[in-house]
């Protein structure tokens, strides 16, 4: 979502995507990159976490090859769905999402089914590897072939977006890293429906929170989802790390619900034309 399967640096979307000459050949090989970093990536996550849960190798090696080509099919997925501003690839996403919420929920209340990696070794597991590498090479494909239609503008803000955030995390700078990935999502949103009236006085910023909110439901969401870190890393046994994950999880959720606090405490010029205390502007955002 942040810059999309196949992306361009502004440089190339300047000189060549401009140019009247077949775009295929450059961005098929940068649709195969992406798919190749998304494949070994996968692949070597799903590995470290089995050595970790103490899988066998041969479970090991069929569960990270299925991940690995999942990973890669999804990647290709959606760069076809690029062409539609990648919404049929937010709404994947979110599916995902709820449905580990869900299982992390399961886990957290000690109610979850019980599993077996037994049968990875067997026939089926390697079946299932075939299934998905032959979905993974039918839709690279698909991509391959429409990927030269992808327009200019689709292109290019994933570069420069690619940039900003490479700055701000270089500093370890996670809000600011937030806040390019909020002018990015509401720069390429047509129009929002204005919200008119509300209280007076310091009342006024919070309810400017609260429409801020009701626009992006995924806030408190994501709030309330971290309530589950704390449970499942008991459940996990990882009693020493319940401090560190409980507070990771929550920096991390709350930097969606503190937008106004960082916008005010970076512009102490337009705190000044408030009607009011630098303490109230404070207190009303927090």
């Amino acid at each position: 979502r942040a810059v999309g399967p196949v992306m361009v640096t502004p440089a190339t979307g300047a000189w060549l995507l401009t140019t009247p000459v077949d775009r295929g050949p450059l961005l098929r090989s940068r649709l195969m990159a992406a798919t190749t970093v998304a494949t070994l990536a996968c692949g070597a996550w799903v590995a470290v976490i089995g050595l970790l849960a103490g899988f066998d190798y041969g479970a090991i090696a069929v569960l990270a090859a299925v991940t690995a080509l999942a990973g890669g099919a999804v990647t290709a997925l959606a760069a076809s769905w690029q062409a539609r501003d990648g919404r049929p690839t937010r709404r994947l996403a979110m599916a995902l999402a709820l449905v580990t919420a869900a299982w992390l929920l399961l886990v957290a209340l000690d109610a979850e089914p019980s599993t077996s990696s037994t049968w990875l070794e067997e026939p089926v597991g390697w079946a299932l590897t075939g299934l998905v590498g032959a979905a993974m090479v039918m839709l690279v494909a698909r991509a391959a072939s429409r990927v030269a239609s992808l327009l200019r503008a689709q292109l290019v803000p994933g570069g420069s977006l690619l940039a900003s955030l490479s700055g701000a995390l270089a500093g370890l700078d996670f809000s600011l890293a937030y806040d390019v990935l909020v002018a990015r999502r509401w720069r390429t949103a047509a129009t929002v429906r204005p919200s008119t009236g509300g209280p007076d006085g310091a009342w006024a910023l919070v309810w400017r929170d609260v429409v801020r909110l009701r626009r992006s439901p995924g806030a408190p969401a994501a709030l309330a989802g971290s309530l589950l870190v704390p449970y499942v890393v008991l459940r996990l046994e990882l009693d020493d790390a319940i401090v560190l994950a409980s507070a990771l999880a929550a920096f991390l959720s709350g930097l969606w619900s503190f937008s106004a606090l960082r916008t005010t405490g970076r512009n102490p010029g337009l705190v000044r034309c408030f009607p009011m205390s630098l303490a109230a502007v404070r207190s009303a955002t927090l």
